[in-house]
């Protein structure tokens, strides 16, 4: 397929702000294209095939740095329809430039248009915030992308993740005593999420604290990202508060929350189930893949977690589909549906960790026999 595809995320998110402009009931176009994108056409549209090859990989790069300011703009648009004045020049730099009465839209939308507004961007802090912060956290020795990937994990209120993912998760995965973002076998999503969040909390703390220790430092500091992380989610906020008072920054909040739990209901997909047994290292048998065209175009491959697991610096449009990896029984986005329902989840989760445990059964029966011959 076409490397284009990868533009498709960046693609709903300039919908979304188009929306915003227009107004009205165009506030649902995010919602309805994620939706759209997610559950129907990845069951339609089938699998893709290899990563794309050839002078791509710039392109590739430079369109991740458009969801900062595409987000930081929608954001503000946003802020706007929730104020009662214009608090960012927003409205009068719309008149001018593109004759857009922002001022009537916001006036003639309904409380059920503010909603899905709402929804549209949480949904965009979910995707677009947290998985291209994702990819920006992993380059450890870029300090222009990683700034870029706290920003937009600032969305989603969970700076922290850049610690504990990176540093914890991909050491511990399938470790669900020692990884909080491991999703033990017959766990409900809503016990691991807020297993998870706490988890993941104080696991950046200590992770951040072991690392001062080994360089000498105290504990805490201003040049520590775990502690000065969260003050990004705090200017969003603010600049929510300030636009619409307290009403604003519970909006922030709110979305901000919706994005977070989305990404948690990823995570609990991912490796749900697939523990390691003791003093067994992390391989692709260890991550749930998906291979459906629509959730890697729009999510940046996101759905290729093995390849990203054996290979974490990566870039995403270089991760491969792993002949050794578990398949989902369904696309993400319909996986993502049914993890909110625990008891059809359970079931339809059922075959494929039989097989998944019938394999590991195999492996353990053929290395006696491996290792009987390697003897001999």
């Amino acid at each position: 397929m076409h490397p284009l595809r990868f533009l498709a995320l960046n693609g709903v998110a300039v919908a979304v702000l188009a929306s915003l402009l227009a107004g009205g009931p165009w506030l649902w176009t995010g919602a309805v294209l994620m939706t759209l994108a997610l559950v129907f056409l990845d069951e339609t549209v089938g699998d893709s095939g290899s990563s794309p090859s050839g002078p791509w990989a710039a392109f590739l790069n430079g369109s991740l740095y458009l969801a900062l300011p595409l987000l930081a703009a929608i954001s503000a648009l946003y802020a706007t329809y929730l104020s009662d004045f214009d608090p960012f020049g927003l409205a009068g730099a719309a008149r001018n430039s593109f004759g857009i009465d922002l001022v009537q839209a916001r006036q003639a939308a309904s409380l059920y248009d503010l909603i899905g507004g709402g929804i549209s961007i949480a949904t965009l802090y979910g995707a677009c915030g947290v998985v291209v912060g994702h990819e920006f956290i992993h380059r450890l020795g870029r300090p222009v992308s990683l700034a870029q990937g706290y920003a937009l994990l600032g969305f989603t209120c969970d700076t922290t993740y850049a610690v504990s993912h990176v540093f914890g998760h991909h050491r511990n995965v399938g470790d669900a005593a020692r990884d909080p973002a491991t999703a033990r076998r017959g766990e409900t999503f809503y016990r691991f999420a807020l297993r998870s969040t706490w988890g993941q909390i104080c696991e950046a703390f200590a992770i951040e604290a072991e690392h001062r220790r080994r360089r000498g430092k105290p504990p805490t500091g201003t040049d520590s990202p775990v502690l000065m992380g969260p003050a990004i989610p705090l200017v969003y906020g603010a600049a929510f508060a300030y636009a619409a008072g307290w009403t604003g920054a519970a909006v922030f909040v709110a979305m901000a929350a919706a994005g977070k739990t989305s990404h948690l209901a990823v995570t609990y997909v991912q490796h749900y189930g697939l523990e390691r047994r003791n003093g067994e290292p992390v391989s692709a048998h260890h991550s749930w893949d998906s291979y459906r065209a629509a959730t890697n175009a729009l999510l940046y491959n996101a759905a290729r977690h093995a390849d990203h697991h054996m290979h974490m610096g990566r870039p995403y449009y270089r991760l491969e589909r792993r002949p050794d990896a578990p398949r989902l029984p369904l696309g993400y986005g319909a996986m993502l549906a049914l993890c909110y329902v625990p008891p059809v989840w359970r079931r339809v989760m059922a075959r494929p960790l039989a097989e998944w445990d019938a394999q590991c059964t195999a492996a353990d029966d053929a290395a006696p026999d491996e290792a009987a011959a390697v003897n001999r």
